[in-house]
């Protein structure tokens, strides 16, 4: 039988590896030649704040097409999975979002 693989994250959470890998996949389309840094902007704000609101642009458009969140009770939520994954992903120094490698070392 197949076991499931899994990776720890930097921010000490374990998650499918597979469903890592998705996520960074998109983040990083989001950024690649400016196709949706707003959807990249709105979703590192929404892991960090879960009353953050969508309300910009295409953006929600964008991360419910894409399934990074689901409309619960009219307002956009994150698994906690993706949650996860998505602050692993990232890092802030006060002037610029940045993606990072989320694997812990």
């Amino acid at each position: 039988m197949n076991e499931i693989e899994t990776v720890k994250l930097r921010n000490g959470t374990e998650e499918l590896r597979v469903y890592v890998s998705v996520v960074q996949m998109t983040l990083n389309r989001y950024l690649d030649k400016g196709n949706a840094p707003g959807a990249f902007y709105d979703l590192v704000q929404l892991s960090r704040d879960p009353g953050y609101e969508l309300n910009f642009g295409p953006t929600k458009k964008i991360l419910l097409d894409d399934g990074l969140v689901e409309m619960v009770d009219g307002k956009c939520v994150m698994h906690q999975c993706t949650r996860n994954i998505v602050l692993a992903c990232t890092e802030d120094d006060g002037d610029d979002i940045r993606l990072v490698s989320p694997v812990a070392k």
